[in-house]
C-alpha cells in the first residue's frame, strides 16, 4: 500500500512538473526570467525538466544537429549553460545560435 502511494505521489509530481515545464518553454520568457516570476529556484526548475525528459526519453542520449557556420574560424563568444560549453565562433548566423542556446538549454 504503502509502495503504491508513493508511485501514485511520483506519477503527481511528473504531471505538476511536466505542466511547468510546458509552461515556461512556451512563455517565451528566459527560464531565469520565468522562474523569477513564479517564485522557482533555476536549479529547482532544471531538475523538474532533466526528470521529465528523462521520463520522456529513458536512458537515451540526446544529439541535436547544429549546422556549422561560414566564419573565420575565430572565437567570438564561449558560452556556458547547464555544465555545458560551446564557442559560438565569428560569423555564426543567428539561427546557429538559436538552435546552440535551445540545445544547451534542454540538456
Amino acid at each position: 500500500m504503502a509502495q503504491t502511494l508513493q508511485i501514485m505521489a511520483g506519477q503527481n509530481n511528473l504531471a505538476l512538473w511536466t505542466e511547468r515545464v510546458q509552461a515556461c518553454r512556451s512563455s517565451g520568457l528566459s527560464v531565469k526570467a520565468w522562474c523569477t516570476e513564479n517564485g522557482i529556484v533555476p536549479n529547482t526548475y532544471f531538475r523538474w525538466q532533466k526528470k521529465v525528459f528523462n521520463s520522456v526519453y529513458p536512458e537515451q542520449e540526446q544529439f541535436y544537429e547544429v549546422p556549422l557556420p561560414k566564419n573565420s574560424g575565430k572565437v567570438a563568444v564561449n558560452i556556458e549553460m547547464n555544465g555545458i560549453t560551446a564557442q559560438v565562433l565569428h560569423g555564426a548566423d543567428e539561427a546557429t545560435i538559436r538552435s546552440v542556446l535551445l540545445a544547451m538549454q534542454s540538456c
